[in-house]
């Protein structure tokens, strides 16, 4: 077992000597996953979520409320 796990890590650490890292920005980069320094980047659409808008407190009743929530844009579900 112990020859095992040092074979595996000799040959984790190799692979990680002789492959580039896919993890840095430099070599998100070059595969084209992000765009090259300087390009302009453009704005997500505005989102507006769902919140508390108001609450009503009932004088007769004070554990009793009812809360006006803003919708926001995308309906919510019954969670």
């Amino acid at each position: 077992m112990r020859k095992f796990t040092a074979l595996s890590i000799l040959a984790a650490f190799v692979l990680s000597c002789v492959t580039p890292p896919l993890g840095f920005a430099q070599t998100l980069t070059a595969v084209g996953l992000m765009p090259a320094p300087g390009t302009m980047v453009a704005l997500t659409p505005a989102f507006t979520p769902a919140h508390l808008r108001g609450m009503v407190i009932h004088p007769d009743d004070p554990f009793k409320f009812d809360f006006i929530v803003y919708r926001g844009d995308e309906a919510l579900s019954s969670a």
